[in-house]
C-alpha cells in the first residue's frame, strides 16, 4: 500500500510507480493544487493492489456528489459553483478509462462532513476481484 501526499519529496515518482503515467500525473497535479489551497489539508492518495479486507462495495457515486468532491479539492468549499469542477471530474474519469481500458471502474464517495472532508473510493476491475483500489481523501485539515 502506498499513502501519498504532495508534500512528500518523491510524491510524483511514487505515484508513477503505482499507476499509469497519465493518471499519476493528473492526480499529482490536482493534489499539488489542493495542497497549495488547503495548507493544512488537501488531497491524500492511497493505492493498493486488490481490495482492503474491511471494504464492501455500495452504490456508485452520483455525479453531483463527485462534483462536490472535486469542487472542494480545487478550492470551492462553499459548494456554490460545483459545475466549475466538471472539467476536473471529466478529466479524472477520462484518465481512469485510458489507464485501465479493459476494466470496469466503480466510484464511491463518502462525504464524512460535507465541505470539510470527503473520501472517494476508486475500484478498478470487477468488484469481486479488483486489480487496484485507490482512495482519494480530501480534508481542510
Amino acid at each position: 500500500m502506498a499513502s501519498l501526499h504532495p508534500i512528500q519529496a518523491d510524491f510524483q515518482q511514487a505515484l508513477r510507480a503505482c499507476l499509469p503515467k497519465s493518471l499519476a500525473d493528473f492526480l499529482g497535479d490536482i493534489s499539488a493544487v489542493s495542497a497549495s489551497i488547503w495548507d493544512q489539508g488537501g488531497l491524500t492518495i492511497e493505492i493498493i493492489d486488490g481490495t482492503p479486507p474491511e471494504w464492501s462495495p455500495t452504490a456508485p457515486a452520483p455525479r453531483d456528489l463527485l462534483l462536490e468532491f472535486f469542487s472542494c479539492v480545487c478550492g470551492d468549499r462553499s459548494l456554490e459553483r460545483t459545475f466549475e469542477a466538471a472539467p476536473t471530474l471529466d478529466g479524472f474519469e477520462s484518465k481512469l478509462r485510458l489507464a485501465f481500458p479493459d476494466n470496469p471502474i466503480h466510484l464511491e464517495i463518502e462525504p464524512d462532513e460535507p465541505s470539510w472532508s470527503y473520501t472517494l473510493y476508486v475500484l478498478v476491475g470487477p468488484v469481486s476481484s479488483p486489480i487496484k483500489f485507490i482512495t482519494l481523501f480530501w480534508s481542510v485539515d
